[in-house]
């Protein structure tokens, strides 16, 4: 169903297990194993191997993650250092709730590419009850101010269950107060070991309404949106929802993998499932993924649907956790909705047909064995022939003209193309 790649395109490595907080979304809260957080051996020698990898896999981007980064950041700064030197780009997610001045000046000058926070509400007696911390949310927002001040990329990430789910508007409108301007709203993946849970899992209903909170805070608040897991796409039951949110799918084993505090290699973070231990490469353990990019794990009942490939199904965590196999469907897909393909509207034109155009400098490369990878953001990259690529790199300008030229392509066809690396920042006016 998936070309194998070479590598993942992203990691995300949980440098700990440990955290300052303990909310109830997080696995951590319902293990009950005395030794999950036990690791044998030097954890300097296991970053340094886990760096090595990414850096010889030619891996383009780690997200930084635990646990809570923060509480080993002192110890974690020159991996980190090394990584951005070897031109892998490196972003944190993190409560913020220990960051300081220092460590954001640090962040600013290294060029960290984002930081993805964590914050279930902003109203402290709500946060508290998910965090099990006393005034959590103030420590959190004043993490945010920090980042606010010293002009570091951020946005603000709402992990929603019963507890929090009818305060996503009045957090947003909180949080734009500050200056923030990214918002998302996720609904809370189910952990696995964690029976207790389902009375905090929102209903098909209260989903498709943080959905709908979402769609609120962009129209009335002018925020920039969006909601971090994948969902099957006929789980939005509504041509609206589906154009925003269509985006979201499943990306665990086939451009993506999760390395653990303790080395071993997931397909996701969701996933308690490892493929193999860092000592043995990261290779190895991608090539024993390759159930999540073949059709084994395609749901029989998303047989008839014209979207399975794109959407394979939804989370396939989620529905492993629900009914413990991995080839079933997302519990949230709702197969009565009618995709609609006039619904799809045309992508926006970025080019200027007169104009040229440049190759990137932040554009980075990978060779597959069917094409290139052009890599700018983990939102922005793309797979590319060897012909094209080469047409990339033997001219000094690109335009109209000489792809429609070197492709043999029609105007109109050669307009999209350049509209597609225009969209994703692969290609800039000269």
């Amino acid at each position: 169903m998936y070309r194998k790649l070479s590598a993942p395109l992203v990691v995300q490595w949980e440098v700990t297990e440990k955290c300052n907080y303990n909310c109830i979304h997080c696995y951590n809260y319902w293990c009950h194993d005395p030794n999950r957080n036990s690791f044998e051996g030097s954890i300097e020698c296991l970053w340094g191997k886990i760096v090595d990898e990414i850096i010889c896999n030619k891996i383009f981007h780690v997200v930084i993650t635990g646990g809570e980064p923060l509480l080993v950041w002192d110890k974690l700064l020159p991996y980190i250092k090394k990584l951005i030197l070897n031109r892998v780009s490196v972003s944190i997610n993190s409560n913020v709730s220990l960051l300081t001045e220092d460590m954001a000046k640090t962040i600013k000058n290294l060029g960290i590419t984002s930081m993805l926070v964590s914050l279930p509400c902003v109203f402290n007696d709500i946060n508290d009850k998910i965090t099990n911390v006393k005034e959590s949310a103030t420590k959190t927002i004043n993490g945010i101010k920090i980042l606010l001040h010293n002009k570091i990329p951020f946005s603000v990430n709402m992990v929603v269950t019963k507890i929090n789910k009818d305060y996503i508007i009045d957090s947003a409108k909180e949080l734009k107060k500050y200056g923030v301007k990214t918002f998302a709203a996720t609904k809370s993946a189910t952990p696995f070991n964690s029976e207790g849970f389902i009375k905090y899992r929102l209903s098909n209903a209260e989903f498709k309404q943080m959905l709908y909170d979402l769609l609120y805070i962009k129209k009335s608040l002018n925020l920039k949106i969006s909601s971090l897991e994948a969902y099957a796409l006929c789980s939005f039951n509504d041509k609206e929802l589906y154009q925003i949110f269509k985006t979201r799918h499943c990306t665990a084993g086939k451009i993506i993998c999760s390395i653990g505090y303790n080395g071993l290699i997931r397909p996701c973070s969701h996933s308690s499932t490892s493929y193999g231990d860092i000592s043995l490469g990261i290779s190895s353990s991608w090539d024993n993924m390759s159930k999540w990019r073949s059709n084994e794990l395609l749901p029989k009942k998303c047989n008839g649907c014209n979207k399975k490939y794109v959407c394979g199904g939804g989370c396939k965590v989620e529905a492993e956790v629900q009914t413990g196999k991995l080839n079933e469907p997302d519990p949230y897909a709702n197969f009565s909705f009618d995709f609609d393909d006039n619904i799809i509207s045309s992508e926006q034109k970025d080019i200027d047909i007169t104009s040229n155009y440049i190759l990137s400098d932040k554009v980075r490369w990978r060779i597959e064995s069917f094409g290139v990878i052009l890599f700018v953001s983990v939102q922005q990259w793309s797979i590319i022939t060897f012909d094209f690529y080469n047409i990339l790199m033997n001219n000094k300008v690109i335009n109209i003209e000489v792809i429609s030229e070197k492709l043999s392509l029609g105007v109109e066809d050669a307009l999209i193309v350049l509209n597609i690396l225009a969209r994703k920042k692969i290609i800039r006016r000269y």
